[in-house]
């Protein structure tokens, strides 16, 4: 090995396997191996730090006592992507070191693995369980949903998948959320002419607003508060019912993608999302959805001129 080898090798960027075989070489007791992510302002980063409980996160456990980190050194996610990918690619690189790291065994031996998003600021480290998704029980791997060969005969069935798949808020914040029963235009919409628009790729069909409510920003952040995504922008912004409005006849709303990407209020050191907070956020587009759906068919209104508007 020459000198310059060895600043090569120096200087080589850490990778999330190496970080995470340091760590699970000198610590193998925890029952439950919890990945937690958040964001520096100041560097402008995104970090993972490895925390051992011994019992799955429950429910908006505020007991910090509970926690045990793993580690000093947190790996830094050396990647400049938009928030809302952030998740699925901390994901990825969890279930590749699960399938082949050189510490898998000790991973898949634990009752549960999971991975969320953290508050960090100097003052505290505060981890909410209804953040956490488990992605491992018990040595058997989650799997991954194809929304592309899912089936769905309704509307209805669309909003049960939501309660149980939603990657963001758990089932017991969704359930009592999601049980609307459309009425009048609304109903007669979804039952005659929402295939034929969405085959026009005027509209999300069934899988789309399945996978933007279950896992995509803004989707997946507002549909809790009665904003269901029926179409996006091609800047990646959605265009939604607003159930609060109606369910007869809901007013359309545009929601950008960049004010409700991944929990944005906690990288803003905002407050919580709240039903106010995300009503002052959206835009009205039409005050009826028969008007959107009139205006789209006489091409008074093109979807994606919306982005520009906004």
């Amino acid at each position: 090995m020459g000198l310059f080898d060895i600043f090569n090798k120096k200087d080589k960027p850490e990778t999330f396997n190496s970080w995470l075989d340091s760590l699970l070489e000198k610590n193998s007791d925890s029952s439950v191996y919890n990945f937690a992510y958040h964001y520096e302002v100041k560097n402008h980063t995104w970090h993972i730090d490895l925390i051992g409980t011994k019992e799955t996160l429950k429910q908006k456990n505020k007991n910090k006592n509970e926690i045990v980190f793993m580690g000093q050194k947190t790996y830094e996610l050396n990647i400049n992507e938009k928030p809302n990918k952030i998740p699925g690619i901390i994901k990825d690189l969890i279930l590749e070191y699960i399938e082949n790291g050189k510490y898998k065994e000790t991973l898949r031996k634990t009752k549960a693995i999971s991975f969320g998003i953290a508050i960090h600021n100097t003052e505290e480290y505060y981890i909410n369980s209804a953040d956490f998704n488990i992605i491992c029980e018990n040595g058997q791997l989650k799997g991954k949903i194809d929304y592309n060969k899912l089936i769905f005969k309704n509307i209805n069935e669309v909003f049960d998948f939501i309660k149980v798949n939603n990657e963001i808020y758990t089932k017991e914040e969704l359930k009592n959320e999601l049980n609307y029963n459309f009425t009048g235009y609304a109903k007669n919409f979804f039952k005659t002419r929402y295939n034929e628009l969405s085959e026009k790729n005027l509209l999300r069909n069934y899988n789309g607003i399945a996978m933007e409510c279950c896992t995509l920003a803004p989707g997946a952040i507002i549909c809790k508060f009665g904003y269901i995504v029926i179409a996006t922008t091609g800047g990646g912004n959605a265009i939604c019912m607003d159930l609060n409005s109606s369910l007869d006849n809901p007013r359309i709303v545009f929601a950008d993608h960049s004010i409700f990407c991944s929990r944005d209020s906690y990288i803003q050191g905002e407050a919580e999302w709240t039903q106010k907070l995300v009503d002052s956020k959206v835009k009205l587009v039409r005050k009826t959805l028969k008007e959107f759906i009139d205006d789209i068919e006489s091409e008074k209104l093109d979807i994606e001129d919306l982005d520009l508007e906004f």
